[in-house]
């Protein structure tokens, strides 16, 4: 019997943390037979603050607990600005290559017209999934991809005193970002939480591989 070979990138980690561990299957929906993702526990959280991600990110070892809390404080305090600069930050130092073989695929998608959609998709969730991990590792409740009456919520990050309800586009504008959360409902769930509710809308540039612009609602 011929044995099956796992196949691994740098473009797409998401098969390799899932095959060591760092990753596992929290939920299933076994009609559109999608698997969502999840850190298993706090020791393998750590693990991923303490070894991978400030190989990912480019930052110091002993630097990168301190960049985490510095960020956690802000989501706690609802200061939107501070924690999605703060956000940015880590993103720019992933490596650019890292993004290159997306950028590439991407023009040679464009070019074929008919594809360009699932392109577009494609790398929107690449950048989704790398916000998505950063917020696992605050050990924040960040929920990706929640089904409302309207559509499919990006994101909806929730602490003590705030929920940010979050909306990603890549090559796209803020305005746009903002429209779909309201055109579609996606703050509906939530009007009786007793939190602080912000809507975000938050553009990725796949030129520059990291956030482009950012806007928010209601301004402090």
């Amino acid at each position: 019997m011929k044995k099956r070979e796992s196949k691994f990138s740098n473009e797409d980690s998401i098969p390799l943390l899932f095959q060591t561990g760092y990753l596992t299957i929290k939920d299933v929906n076994p009609i559109a037979n999608l698997y969502r993702l999840g850190i298993p526990n706090g020791e393998v959280r750590s693990a991923l603050v303490d070894q991978l991600m400030p190989a990912y990110t480019g930052i110091k070892q002993n630097e990168f607990p301190l960049r985490l809390a510095r960020l956690q404080e802000k989501v706690r305090n609802g200061d939107v600005a501070g924690w999605i600069e703060e956000v940015k930050s880590l993103i720019s130092g992933i490596p650019y290559h890292l993004f290159g073989s997306q950028k590439s695929h991407l023009a040679e998608e464009e070019a074929r017209k008919h594809a360009s959609e699932v392109s577009v998709a494609h790398f929107e969730r690449t950048y989704h999934i790398i916000t998505h991990m950063i917020f696992q590792m605050l050990d924040i409740n960040a929920h990706s991809e929640i089904a409302v009456a309207g559509g499919r919520v990006d994101m909806v990050i929730g602490t003590f005193k705030y929920l940010y309800v979050v909306e990603f586009k890549l090559d796209g504008t803020t305005a746009e970002a903002l429209s779909q959360i309201d055109d579609k409902g996606y703050l509906l769930p939530w009007h009786t939480d007793h939190r602080h509710l912000f809507k975000i809308g938050i553009v990725f540039s796949s030129e520059d591989c990291n956030i482009s612009a950012f806007d928010y609602y209601p301004k402090p």
